[in-house]
């Protein structure tokens, strides 16, 4: 039961009985939730990023970085309609009643399409990438979310645009209550907000300490919860918009959702736990800790087990004991090997994954140990326990990086590489690691204002005092 690379999103069929991944291996695969076991594999050209079932199960829908979204016979495996973009598609989703999709990408568009004929049926324009689009409870109205700062709301039948929500930031998450009366919406600029959905009137905002990366109601749409790269989430009153109870972890949090009850929440955040929480109290029921950085965490229908997507590997868990039931684990790309222990000669003892390019077996351990300390800004003591680096510490291992980083192999596209270790030594507040990456990006792409920003702030980060 393996994948070939990354696992971005792992959720279940409606009756709880398949497990669905995507993964940046350029595939999306169904897997017996009881099992483990391959049931199918959904092939594309490209980075998988969304993946999900259509309200009666029979379908799935895949959008990719090969600029398609796809829709699948869920029992064969046969590929049904392609829907093309000219971007990578970033977001795909089926209406309530399960005959339209709509699709987000990078192109700044987001699509309404027949499922039957895979006509294209309207077009919903934003002025930068759309992250996040998804239907009304009742199907009749359509939210986008961009990082041109705003999630919009559309009239499905006409591609009408309602209503525009304000941001200070990129958007990255946006969904309707329960009831679709109201709008939640997570951004950049360290806020989530309420909106009423058929005025567009914002009516709370939810302040975190840093960016905002997931944001979803609860089943009674009384409560919301939120998910930061403060190192929280939090739970809040949605008539209020008062904060309820703060839930802390130890690194930034990207995933949160409720059970299907709503009497629990489950969150991720990247250094590797997954945890159960109380809603009516904030206790911790359970962590499950794994070996990889949470990118997403999802009850099953029945709540009882708890579908978790790592870095490397994809995992169910049993949500009363904390067993892990199965693990569908993804094998080490070509291209990844990892943190590394060094012992007294500084000779390579062990390998943990952490993203370092392909190199050879008589790699100069100098360079791949200033890899590692500059990519996870941490070192290990004669313990063997991890210690911080010092700022002058990550400089030096910086300089050592850049004097012989030019000799590894890279992969065949270095651009995407560059792109993701940047964005993961970001998340990681590896700040030496992200301005070295985003200035390789910055060569070739100089008036990039998004690489701009984020060299920026690494820089706002180093000079800190």
């Amino acid at each position: 039961m393996t994948h070939d690379n990354l696992v971005w999103s792992a959720s279940f069929s409606p009756d709880g009985r398949t497990a669905l991944t995507a993964s940046t291996d350029k595939t999306a695969r169904l897997w017996d939730a009881g099992s483990g076991k391959e049931l199918q594999r959904l092939a594309h050209d490209g980075p998988v990023g969304a993946a999900s079932f259509s309200p009666d199960g029979r379908t799935v829908l895949t959008g990719s970085w090969d600029k398609t979204a796809r829709l699948w016979d869920a029992a064969s495996g046969k590929e049904l309609q392609r829907l093309t973009h000219d971007r990578e598609v970033q977001a795909a989703s089926f209406s309530p009643d399960g005959h339209t999709v709509v699709t987000a990408s990078f192109d700044g568009i987001a699509c309404l399409w027949d499922v039957v004929s895979a006509k294209e049926m309207q077009r919903l324009w934003h002025d930068g990438y759309v992250n996040a689009a998804s239907f009304s409870p009742d199907g009749r109205t359509v939210l986008t979310a961009s990082d041109d700062k705003t999630a919009r709301l559309w009239d499905a039948a006409s591609g009408k645009e309602l209503q525009r929500l304000k941001h200070d930031d990129m958007v990255k998450a946006a969904s309707f209550s329960p009831d679709g009366r109201m709008v939640l919406t997570g951004s950049d600029d360290k806020t989530a907000r309420l909106w009423d959905a058929r005025s567009g009137k914002e009516l709370h905002q939810l302040k975190h300490d840093d960016r905002v990366r997931a944001a979803s109601f609860s089943p009674d749409g009384r409560t919301v919860v939120t998910a930061s790269w403060d190192n929280t989430a939090r739970l809040w009153d949605a008539t209020s918009g008062r904060e309820l109870v703060r839930l802390p972890h130890h690194g930034f949090v990207d995933a949160a959702s409720f059970s299907p009850d709503g009497r629990t929440v489950v969150t991720g955040d990247r250094y590797f736990a997954t945890r159960l929480w109380e809603v009516a109290s904030g206790k911790e029921l359970l962590r499950l800790q794994a070996d990889g950085v949470v990118l997403a965490a999802s009850f099953s229908p029945d709540g009882r087990t708890v579908v978790t997507a790592h870095g490397d590997k994809t995992r169910l868990w049993d949500t009363a004991t904390a067993a892990e039931l199965q693990r569908v684990a993804q094998k080490a790309a070509p291209d990844v090997l990892s943190l590394i222990f060094f012992n007294r000669d500084n000779r390579i003892d062990q390998l943990w994954d952490v993203g370092f390019p392909s190199v050879s077996d008589n790699v100069d351990p100098d360079r791949l140990r200033a890899w590692v300390l500059v990519r996870t800004g941490q070192d290990f003591t004669e313990q063997g326990t991890l210690r911080p680096l010092t700022k002058d510490q990550w400089e030096q291992h910086g300089r050592t990086l850049e004097a012989k980083g030019g000799d590894w192999q890279r992969p065949p596209d270095p651009r995407k590489w560059h792109l993701f270790q940047a964005a993961d030594a970001e998340a990681d507040k590896a700040w030496f690691a992200a301005r070295f990456h985003l200035n390789w990006l910055l060569k070739d792409d100089p008036a990039n204002a998004d690489l701009l920003r984020r060299r920026d702030e690494a820089e706002k980060h180093l000079n800190a005092p």
